[in-house]
Order: C-alpha cells, then structure tokens, then sequence
C-alpha cells in the first residue's frame, strides 16, 4: 500500500486504486506508472460541479495485493471519507465457474478462474462496502480484460449495480492463445486503454464530471479487429448525469444500465516491426516458472524445470479440440527447455497425427500441433524447419477459409517471417523464399513495410522477385 500525496488522516476525500495481476490479461503497471503525476484533489473537485474547491485526499494504491480480506479491509478504509470517493479498478474481471459470481483477479501472474474464489475479490463485496456510502458520493471507473465466461456475463447482463454508486469502464474480451502458448508465458497482456485516456486527459489539465470522461474514453478505446469492448455504465451514473443535459455525451455513448456497443474505434499499430522479428536471443527467453499452464503448481527451488514425466499417450479417438485428463503440453515443453528436443518433436507429432485421425487432416486440432512443432524448431535453433512449419499452418489456415486478416493466418505468416530473417543467406533461404513471398503479399499483416522487407531480401538472394 501506498499513499502519495495523501492529506491528513481525516481526509474528506478519498481515491482507492486497485491493480490486479491476477492472470496477466491486462499491463496493470502502465496505469499505476501513469497515475504518479494526477492530482486527486483536482479531479475530484473537478467531477462534481456543486463543490467549491479541492480539499484533501486519502489515497490508496494496491498493486498486485495477493490476500482478498486485505484488499477488503483497505475497501472499508476508503470508504470511510466523508466527502467523495473514487476507486479506479485495473485488470481483470473473472467468473467462478463453480458458483458463477464474478470476481476482481488479484495476485501473482499465473492465477485462473478456476482459483479465483480464494484468489479474487468478489464484485458483491466491493459494491457491498460502497453501498452503505451517501448515494451520489461514489463512482468506480473500471477498465477489465475477461476470459469468455466473465465476457458472457457481463455482455448478459451487466455487472450488478449497487444502489447509489456510479459505475463506468470498459470491459474486453481477451482472446487466451492455446495451452501451448499459455505454457511459454501466454501471449502480450492487452492495454488498458480507457483509464490510460482518462489518464492522459486528467494529467493534460482535464477537470470534468466523470460522465463526460467516460464519454471521452470510450471514444478512443473500443472494438478493433482483434478485441471486442463494451462500456458499462450504471443507472446511478446515468442519473448523475441527467441534470446537466447540455453536457450528455452522444447517443452511442449515453450512460445506460446496460452495457453500450462496440464503438468501432480502431487502433493503428505502431510504425515499428513487432517483437517476434527481433533478433532471436531477444525473442526466444526463458519463460519464468510462474507462468505455467492453468492450474499447475510450480516446481520447488529458484526457476528449476518442471520434473520429467512421460505425455500421456495420444488417445485412440477423442472428440473435436477435447483437451485430454492430463495436457502433454507440460511434458513436451519440459522435455525442449531440458534440450532434448527429438523427444520433444516426436511427442507432438504423435500428438498431431491422432488429430488427423480423429478431426482430419487440415483440422483445426491438428493444425494447432503443427504450430507447437513449429516452435519447438525455433527453440531446438532450427529457424528453417520452424519457417516451413509456420508457413503450413498459414497455408492450412487459409485453405481452411480464414480470412487473410485473420489473428492466427497473421500471426503465422508473421512468425515465418521472423524466423526466415534469421536464417543466413544460403540454400535454405533461397528454397522458403518465394513460398514467404507469395504468402507476405497475400497477407501482408498489420506492420508497415513487412512486404517491401521480404521482398527486398529475396530479391537479393534470388536475383530478382516475380511480380
């Protein structure tokens, strides 16, 4: 806990910020970074046009807090200030599968729903807390990645209310890549990128009632094609804003019990290459223990290894993408980071001959274990043998229909991409070359200059490009 900035002990006013590591959905320290330089005084005197001028603030700031009664006792801290209060939520919002409440993730990097009702703090006990303040005193601004059980109902049915606090955020859905990738420490954690809107505003100067901020944020971080949001906005904020008429923000992102839609906003990618065509000592590092597969324990001692245990056997038959009772994804992944990498390569493709058994050829289960053949190459130090993999998971991909903007058909053209540059200039960059080139004019990605980049180097190793 930390309180900068903070006033006295009895201040009037109060700021809860909670960040939760929780799974890794969301980059949580980018917000905690940015809010290092925001006035709270300000902002709360800012909000509510009816007060004279700013007074002090108690502000709390949990970063990654790992015991949900602590979080819950510092909730009833906050909650106690006599004038204002805003609690700024970071992170991720998860659903008990087994009760099927929704929960704030808290903890380390590695948690899972299946967890989080020991790990997380329950929705119901944070409103609960904020319910019993004065109505119109309270407003929760949230900005939460979801796994496709929270999304699912929070798209439903809203988050529940509680009688007099206003809530307004954003909550995206993110889309969790395959075990496999989950093992070698999951794919990037999505941007918050409605609090760090509301964040660049409040350190620009903006002072505005959090209606209008909300209306602001949403209009700058909504659905692109690769991520779905929409804006929660609860009757008690809706009400907050219905004196002031003028200052309503526009229909498509008018406060209303339930959630908005997407508003179609689409973020432009950055004018540099992605990680993955860097070079190849900086893309291929250690994953830390933490980051195991859902639900498995790290192993004892400083970043050991898993311990050695065989795969389970490819089953004779099982049905489309059925996950067997033990993931042999652990045990192959153990077995490339111990270096032995032929046993590694012969696990999975046992593994994806029993999916074209069962799903057939060209399946999606087979194609996902071409694609851990494909990064067992990267990691044996075989960037050719990775290449040419990742360029059949594009071909059966779009083969499949998938369309060429498609987040895996771009991810693995990408892939082969980079681990092509890797390759010196000699045969075996020669023989991918025109494949790579077909595929990269067909699929050009969401980078600028990808295409010129591959069409430059084979040029000069094939003496020319068809055009």
């Amino acid at each position: 806990m930390s309180v900068p900035g903070a006033g006295s002990e009895g201040a009037s006013d109060g700021v809860l910020v909670m960040a939760g590591v929780g799974g890794g959905l969301m980059d949580v320290g980018v917000v905690m970074a940015g809010l290092g330089g925001v006035s709270w005084s300000g902002i709360l005197a800012g909000a509510d046009v009816h007060t004279a001028g700013p007074g002090a603030v108690n502000v709390v700031e949990l970063a990654g807090p790992v015991d949900p009664q602590m979080v819950l006792a510092r909730v009833r801290l906050v909650a106690g200030a006599s004038g204002r209060l805003l609690v700024v939520v970071v992170g991720e919002l998860r659903k008990d599968p087994r009760k099927g409440g929704l929960h704030i993730g808290l903890g380390a990097p590695g948690q899972h729903s299946a967890a989080v009702r020991y790990s997380g703090l329950p929705w119901e006990w944070l409103t609960a807390e904020l319910a019993v303040r004065p109505p119109g005193s309270t407003t929760v601004l949230l900005d939460v990645a979801t796994e496709p059980g929270a999304w699912d109902a929070v798209r439903a049915g809203g988050l529940p209310e509680a009688p007099g606090v206003a809530v307004l955020g954003r909550v995206v859905r993110h889309s969790r890549e395959s075990a496999w990738r989950r093992l070698r420490g999951g794919n990037a954690p999505m941007e918050p990128a409605y609090l760090l809107e509301c964040i660049r505003l409040w350190r620009a100067g903006g002072r505005m009632p959090f209606a209008e901020l909300h209306q602001r944020a949403a209009a700058v971080s909504g659905t692109t094609e690769h991520e779905q949001a929409l804006f929660v906005a609860s009757s008690a904020a809706a009400a907050s804003a219905a004196p002031e008429p003028a200052a309503e923000p526009p229909n498509e992102y008018r406060p209303a019990a339930a959630p908005l839609s997407p508003n179609g906003w689409e973020h432009q990618p950055p004018p540099d290459l992605p990680a993955e065509w860097q070079p190849a000592d900086q893309y291929a590092q250690p994953v830390p223990a933490a980051y195991g597969p859902p639900g498995a324990e790290p192993e004892p001692g400083n970043g050991a290894e898993p311990r050695h245990r065989p795969a389970p056997p490819p089953p004779a038959a099982r049905g489309p993408h059925t996950e067997p009772a033990e993931d042999p994804h652990e045990t192959i992944m153990a077995a490339a980071r111990a270096g032995r990498h032929e046993e590694a390569e012969t696990l999975a493709v046992s593994w994806e001959e029993a999916a074209e058994r069962t799903e057939g050829p060209g399946s999606e289960g087979a194609l996902h274990w071409v694609e851990v053949r494909a990064d067992l190459a990267r990691l044996a130090g075989a960037p050719a043998r990775s290449c040419e993999l990742w360029l059949r998971v594009a071909r059966g991909r779009l083969e499949r229909g998938e369309s060429e903007g498609a987040l895996e058909v771009e991810g693995a053209v990408d892939r082969a991409h980079h681990q092509w540059q890797c390759l010196e200039e000699g045969e075996a960059a020669r023989e991918l070359a025109p494949e790579l080139v077909l595929l990269r004019r067909r699929v050009p990605g969401r980078q600028p200059g990808a295409v010129r980049l591959v069409e430059e180097r084979a040029e000069r190793l094939l003496g020319g490009v068809e055009q």
